[in-house]
């Protein structure tokens, strides 16, 4: 499995390196290709020696990585911290306050 991963990985590059002029920035697909065969147990060595790479700009590559996924927001859906009861028919609101403390929207209804 691992051996299949580095040849597949070592073809994609031979065929990246053959279209495009040295020195040009390897794309990023092909870099979380490698990131992701290390993950799954290739030995950065190895994929280095076997894809021409150099060990720091593999080390580059996973703190970029890193930072990437640190500063990325989880998508969550909105939550109701606070309900207000609901005002009778009769009663209408005069007027909205509308604040944002603590990394809270605050609605507030005033009569």
């Amino acid at each position: 499995m691992i051996d299949s991963r580095l040849r597949i990985l070592e073809s994609k590059f031979l065929k990246f390196r053959s279209q495009f002029p040295p020195k040009t920035r390897i794309p990023f697909e092909l870099r979380q290709e490698v990131l992701e065969a290390i993950s799954a147990g290739v030995r950065p060595s190895a994929v280095a020696l076997a894809l021409s790479l150099s060990s720091d700009q593999i080390k580059s590559w996973r703190k970029r990585m890193r930072q990437q996924n640190m500063s990325e927001v989880p998508k969550t859906s909105p939550r109701v911290l606070e309900v207000v009861s609901s005002m009778p028919p009769t009663v209408m609101p005069a007027g909205l306050r509308i604040s944002f403390e603590g990394g809270r929207l605050l609605l507030e209804l005033s009569c």
